[in-house]
């Protein structure tokens, strides 16, 4: 794996890009947002990743419709 001072700032590297790659349609598109509220309400990683989950759920629930 990389060090992240290896890594570039290219699109496709970015965070948004990487999630992108691994199939996460819903969370690139707001990944500001996102970062903002989890911080803001000082979720624990274990909250963090429940949210990406159920944004991810209910972006593909629209999608499917």
């Amino acid at each position: 794996m990389s060090s992240p001072a290896s890594m570039t700032t290219s699109p496709r590297n970015s965070l948004a890009g990487q999630l992108q790659q691994i199939g996460l349609r819903a969370l690139p598109a707001e990944l500001d947002d996102f970062l903002a509220r989890a911080i803001k309400a000082r979720w624990p990683p274990r909250v963090l990743l429940e949210q990406l989950a159920q944004a991810e759920i209910a972006d593909r629930s629209r999608r499917s419709l």
